[in-house]
């Protein structure tokens, strides 16, 4: 038996859409709960013989805009008030007393406007009517597929036997190439 779970990375907001907008793998914590409540699920599912698959958004992170008008991705504030020696149990990986990407990890701020051409579903971001800049679309580097493979081994880690992409459609064979060799 399996089980699909919700998104499990740092988000938040409480509408259903603000699951889909990851501010941070390195650590969960949003409406549904955080680090300690999923690791306590897992193993609760696991001793009852059910796998755990996990919902994750690999495309593009969350839009930081509404709280400064130059940031336009997640960075170290996000994680203020947690601690990076564990003390919470909260952290999954990382320093996240540093950003966990920059901005040359993001394509440039282009939205989508033709959705029937694959090269602009998978190079420019998701964005709603104007003003709305969109979704940050991550660009794949090096530093970007090691964070994501780090996470999913994490995640590999704690019990997590499959996972769920959200909005593959919108990044490259690349992207699936590098994370496939966990």
């Amino acid at each position: 038996m399996h089980l699909q779970v919700s998104w499990v990375y740092k988000s938040s907001g409480n509408e259903w859409w603000a699951r889909y907008q990851p501010q941070d793998y390195r650590i969960i914590d949003n409406p549904l709960g955080n680090t300690a409540d999923f690791k306590h699920m897992v193993k609760a599912l696991k001793m009852a013989g059910v796998e755990t698959y996990a919902d994750i958004v690999f495309n593009h992170m969350a839009n930081e805009a509404h709280k400064r008008n130059d940031l336009h991705y997640p960075g170290t504030e996000v994680l203020q008030g947690y601690s990076n020696e564990g003390v919470d149990g909260l952290v999954l990986f990382g320093n996240i007393n540093q950003n966990l990407f920059q901005n040359a990890d993001f394509r440039p701020a282009q939205c989508i406007y033709n959705y029937t051409s694959v090269w602009d579903v998978q190079h420019y971001r998701l964005c709603g009517a104007d003003p709305d800049v969109g979704l940050q679309d991550l660009d794949e580097n090096d530093w970007m597929i090691s964070q994501q493979k780090t996470y999913l081994k994490t995640l590999k880690d704690i019990s997590v036997t499959g996972f769920r992409v959200d909005a593959a459609k919108h990044m490259t064979g690349g992207t699936w190439l590098n994370n496939v060799s966990l």
